[in-house]
């Protein structure tokens, strides 16, 4: 069989050596192939066959089948969608849920796409700020554990509170639900007790 590139030389070629063309089929396997473009024949070039066998001509469909990337690390993903002769695109997202650099997300699906076409993959990026927990009428040690295992630091201040018994936290700064960033310091107001009566008036 001979090497073909173009679909009407890939004819006359086929034709010329006394063979017969039994169908022309999409080949999605060679991304680098201009589409429409012939990429091989069944049986494959070289191949020798008798003179009226049939074969197939293989014709470059223009897309490829995307896999799923999810699950990769970045690097991995795009080196996968580059040789498929697809463009990158990727957007960084701060979250826990999924280890630093993972692609956790991408579009299209997995599925037939154009060569060319542009995936847009998701990758997780260690968070750097988080919520500040509640730990009001928590007693210090727990305050300060719920604040170290969230990811700041605890600065301990004291002070009297009516509504707190003495060793538990009556307020804090910055309030709960405030994003600030990982390692800044929370301020836990730690109660000693209720202030004083005031002394009866003589």
């Amino acid at each position: 069989l001979p090497i073909l590139s173009a679909i009407r030389p890939a004819v006359q070629a086929l034709q010329d050596q006394g063979l017969v063309i039994e169908s022309v089929d999409p080949d999605d396997s060679q991304p680098d192939v201009e589409k429409d473009l012939a990429t091989g024949t069944d049986p494959a070039a070289g191949t020798l066959v008798a003179s009226g066998s049939s074969v197939r001509l293989l014709i470059a469909s223009g897309e490829v089948e995307l896999p799923d990337v999810t699950g990769m690390q970045e690097d991995e993903a795009r080196t996968t969608l580059g040789d498929l002769g697809l463009s990158v695109t990727t957007k960084r997202v701060e979250t826990s849920k999924y280890p630093d650099g993972q692609v956790y997300k991408q579009s299209p699906a997995p599925g037939k796409v154009d060569v060319g076409s542009t995936v847009t993959i998701t990758v997780a990026s260690t968070p750097t700020t988080a919520e500040v927990p509640s730990v009001v009428g928590k007693s210090q040690s727990d305050a300060t554990s719920t604040l170290t295992d969230a990811g700041f630091k605890v600065t301990v201040k004291t002070g009297t509170s009516a509504d707190q018994p003495a060793g538990n936290v009556y307020a804090q700064s910055p309030d709960a639900g405030i994003s600030l960033k990982l390692g800044q310091p929370v301020t836990i107001f730690v109660s000693t007790g209720p202030p004083p009566s005031p002394e009866p008036t003589p």
